[in-house]
């Protein structure tokens, strides 16, 4: 026996490649915003989860189709709380003292994602939980209770059946404005022990198995097994945070490199290891500033930048060095 572990791989490549010139939006689930920052840090072009944290498919949703113009927002889901406006669906980063200014807010980033979504390349959802609470008021269920009284919310499993018809009505509004995205689905390796672990592991299911009808139904629909690499390939506590429930650092890198093959070009990914080798080299703090050895350091790293502006948008980096050289060289002139 060679391995004391089961190692995830791609069955296959895929056909569709990202792309440093692709559009990506996340949302869902906490992961997603990990998922927006890697892709931000290696310059891809991205919107990451622009209505924050959210963890039912329902609500992510029924966001994305508000930016779609697919539906529309619920006045009667406006609440305060010590004060201040929030919204039922929405995480509470939306909130104001006034309720007209929180619905411009919500508004404005519902249009402002819709636009970006006219022109993306790829959707990247990512569900965190299949429990959720309906709004006892309207009967719809929410995507944030807002720590009103639970009088007010009723408690739930998701259907398998309830998420796929609710994926199906997206897919049909986004395809309908943006054929060519494409789509892609991650179960959040993230435990949510506040539902008990036997809980979780039940909505984990719920989830997991709606995602898989998905793919039945749609086949164009791409899912990355984040939740499967973290359970069974990894599947050991040394990978998790202080908290025993977030991946850590090791966990999330090693997940990274897993995206990578599965759905990334060699010369993408040799391009990611020279950027990253750069931004160390960007952070270099030097031992004489005004050296020659600097200034020769400086000279080369800018040919490494330019090099790599054919794939990456790395023109205020450019600036930056161009700057130093020309501050060190002025300087150099005038001793």
């Amino acid at each position: 026996m060679s391995t004391f572990r089961t190692e995830w791989s791609p069955r296959k490549p895929l056909e569709r490649e990202l792309k440093f010139s692709d559009t990506t939006v996340t949302t869902g689930s906490c992961f997603a915003d990990r998922f927006g920052n890697w892709m931000y840090d290696n310059k891809f072009s991205v919107l990451q989860n622009p209505f924050g944290v959210s963890y039912n498919p329902v609500s992510i949703h029924h966001q994305l189709m508000l930016a779609l113009g697919g539906e529309r927002l619920r006045p009667n889901h406006v609440v305060t709380r010590e004060g201040t406006f929030v919204h039922l669906d929405f995480h509470s980063d939306f909130r104001h003292t006034d309720e007209v200014s929180l619905v411009e807010q919500i508004k404005t980033t519902t249009e402002n994602t819709g636009r970006f979504l006219n022109s993306a390349s790829w959707l990247m959802i990512t569900y965190g939980t299949a429990w959720v609470f309906d709004y006892l008021p309207t009967g719809c269920t929410i995507n944030n209770c807002h720590k009103l009284p639970a009088k007010e919310f009723q408690k739930r499993l998701l259907a398998v059946d309830e998420i796929v018809a609710s994926f199906e009505r997206l897919r049909q509004q986004i395809i309908a404005l943006r054929p060519e995205v494409h789509l892609l689905l991650t179960v959040s390796p993230v435990r949510h022990v506040k539902d008990t672990l036997e809980g979780n592991s039940v909505s984990k299911a719920v989830l997991r198995l709606a995602v898989d009808n998905i793919q039945r139904k749609f086949p164009d629909v791409v899912y990355f097994p984040a939740f499967e690499i973290m359970m069974d390939d990894l599947r050991d506590y040394r990978f998790y945070k202080d908290d025993m429930i977030h991946p850590n650092t090791l966990a999330e890198n090693y997940l990274w490199e897993k995206f990578e093959h599965q759905f990334l070009a060699n010369t993408t990914r040799m391009q990611i290891e020279e950027w990253q080798s750069i931004k160390k080299a960007l952070a270099h703090t030097p031992f004489e500033p005004t050296s020659a050895h600097h200034q020769r350091f400086l000279e080369a790293l800018l040919v490494r930048l330019k090099n790599i502006a054919v794939a990456l948008p790395v023109a205020a980096e450019v600036e930056a060095v161009e700057r130093k050289l020309e501050a060190l060289k002025n300087r150099s002139t005038k001793s």
